[in-house]
C-alpha cells in the first residue's frame, strides 16, 4: 500500500509535471502538422493550464506556450486570437524581461504576418517597427 502512495505522490512532483507539459506540447505540434487544430488546441491548452498552476501566468513558459497557441490559431485562420495571444505573449515577455532581444524581434514579425492576413496593414507597419526598434 505504501508503494502505491509513493507512486502517486512520484506522478505528482514537479518534475513530472514539466514531463507532461513537453508530451502535451509535442502531442499539440503533432496535431497542428495534421491539421487537427481542435485536438492541436486541446492539448496545448492543457500545457498551459499546468504552466500555470507550476510557474505562474507571469513566466517565459506561459508566454511561450500562448505563442504556440497563437501559431495554432493563425494556421486555423483564426486570425484575431492569433493576434490577441501572440500581443500578450509580447507583452508580457517584454515586460518581465525573460526574452532575448532576437527573440522578441522575431515574434514582432510573425505579429506583422498576421495582421498583414488580417489587412490591418497600419499594425502590420507598427509591429515591424516595434521589431527593428528594438535594436
Amino acid at each position: 500500500m505504501n508503494r502505491a502512495y509513493e507512486i502517486q505522490q512520484g506522478c505528482l512532483n514537479n518534475e513530472s509535471l514539466i514531463n507532461n507539459v513537453e508530451t502535451l506540447q509535442l502531442i499539440s505540434n503533432c496535431h497542428l502538422k495534421i491539421k487537427n487544430y481542435k485536438s492541436s488546441i486541446e492539448y496545448i491548452e492543457k500545457a498551459i493550464a499546468i504552466i500555470s498552476k507550476l510557474k505562474g501566468e507571469n513566466s517565459k513558459d506561459f508566454a511561450m506556450a500562448k505563442v504556440e497557441l497563437s501559431k495554432i490559431h493563425a494556421a486555423e485562420g483564426n486570425l484575431q486570437n492569433a493576434i490577441d495571444d501572440l500581443s500578450k505573449s509580447i507583452e508580457l515577455l517584454t515586460d518581465i524581461n525573460y526574452a532575448k532581444k532576437e527573440e522578441i524581434a522575431e515574434l514582432y514579425q510573425h505579429l506583422s504576418e498576421y495582421y498583414e492576413k488580417f489587412g490591418d496593414f497600419e499594425k502590420q507597419f507598427e509591429s515591424l517597427k516595434h521589431k527593428y526598434n528594438i535594436f
